[in-house]
């Protein structure tokens, strides 16, 4: 073999490696272990093999297996982690109103993104994956856990959105601010949305009211609004959004 095709194929085999490496499937490795609040499952998403997972329950709700407690569950942006959501104002909202507080750490699969199966598309695998979660904390902690009120950002609430519509029997609410993908729902559903998007946030504008459009369309309950500021959430769309969580919450039987 001569000098040059030698080259060439330590290069090929270099490149090979690279590659290799960029795409190796990382979802089994973690630097979280399970704690009080720390958690995972594993699903059969190849991005998503160990899920992450925080959650928090307020001491008041602990050994209340003859109740029905309703979760709120929180769906970052993009690749974000479940356990930023640790000591946030969402926290102190489960805490004062007796939610379980549950926030799934998601990874996106750009592979997955053009079949509609990364995560955001609940009917592909995340929706069961979540169900599954609420069953962990279920057993773990002795409590039953009622009907799910969730709040998405970004891409987390392309989940939140459609998760509503996948299972409505789980869901009582969902809150999206800043969704990117339009959700298809085709018949009415006892759910209750509250979409939000930034004022600057222009590409998302659109998105946003046509997803109430076609929620107004087939007859569904949903509430819109925009905000001043960008893409992330500001504190008037926070205080906005707790209050319409326990305004359906108080208005649902548990």
């Amino acid at each position: 073999m001569s000098r040059r095709s030698l080259v060439r194929m330590c290069l090929l085999i270099a490149l090979i490696i690279a590659i290799t490496v960029l795409m190796w499937d990382n979802s089994n490795i973690s630097n979280k272990t399970p704690d009080d609040n720390n958690d995972f499952i594993t699903t059969n998403n190849r991005q998503n093999k160990r899920l992450d997972f925080y959650y928090y329950i307020p001491q008041k709700l602990l050994g209340s297996s003859d109740k029905e407690i309703p979760a709120l569950i929180c769906i970052p942006g993009l690749n974000g982690e479940g356990d930023q959501f640790r000591n946030s104002p969402f926290q102190t909202f489960a805490e004062k109103e007796g939610f379980v507080l549950i926030c799934p750490s998601f990874h996106f699969d750009k592979l997955d993104w053009f079949m509609q199966a990364s995560y955001q598309y609940p009917n592909a695998w995340s929706g069961e994956a979540l169900l599954n979660i609420i069953k962990k904390v279920e057993d773990k902690h002795n409590i039953h856990i009622g009907k799910c009120y969730l709040y998405g950002i970004s891409a987390g609430a392309q989940f939140a959105l459609r998760f509503a519509i996948w299972n409505p029997d789980k869901t009582a609410a969902t809150v999206g601010h800043a969704s990117g993908g339009l959700i298809e729902p085709n018949e009415i559903i006892p759910v209750k949305y509250f979409i939000s998007v930034g004022e600057d946030d222009t590409d998302r504008i659109e998105t946003a009211e046509e997803n109430c459009s076609r929620l107004e369309k087939v007859g569904i309950d949903v509430s819109y609004k925009m905000y001043e500021g960008g893409h992330w959430v500001t504190e008037p769309q926070l205080k906005d959004s707790f209050t319409f969580i326990k305004n359906v919450r108080d208005n649902t039987e548990q």
